[in-house]
């Protein structure tokens, strides 16, 4: 079984545990689906940004309390990762990304989990092309009326 495949099973049983431990608090199908628009919007606020390499823009959703792991390196602040992107899209003129999976799991009006994989395409300045799988998770949390991503755990397939 490939990383991706094991990051992704992984990330739906987790989906599966979070969501049936959170409290009773029930949320109706218009509340639901509310969150998952706005969840979506935050996505392609950062999907817009990573396109043009823009970390600064990115960054923005990032809670300030926000962690990130890539690929077994864990970052454990918001400007650490945020060093670690703004140095690797210096030599990246875009990014694309095609999605296999995109799967969101509202956890309470408070919480939700995100679950995506597929493939991200990198077009460097030289107008080299790279094709790399991914499978990541991301938990978001309300900060007042704005979601904000508090945690990314984000697997690449190098090779």
């Amino acid at each position: 079984m490939t990383l991706l495949k094991i990051t992704l099973i992984t990330g739906i049983f987790l989906a599966s545990s979070l969501s049936a431990q959170t409290d009773s608090q029930v949320l109706s199908e218009s509340d639901l689906k509310q969150i998952e628009s706005e969840i979506s919007q935050v996505m392609d606020t950062v999907l817009v940004a990573a396109g043009r390499a823009d970390a600064e823009s990115m960054f923005r959703v990032i809670a300030e309390e926000g962690t990130l792991i890539r690929s077994g390196e864990l970052m454990l602040s918001k400007d650490e990762a945020f060093r670690f992107y703004q140095q690797a899209y210096q030599r990246v003129k875009k990014v694309e990304y095609r999605f296999d999976h995109r799967k969101i799991q509202v956890l309470s009006k408070q919480a939700v989990l995100m679950i995506i994989d597929g493939e991200s395409i990198v077009t460097t300045l030289d107008n080299r092309i790279f094709r790399t799988p991914f499978a990541q998770t991301m938990i978001f949390e309300r900060d007042g009326k704005d979601w904000k991503v508090l945690h990314t755990h984000v697997s690449v397939q190098s090779g």
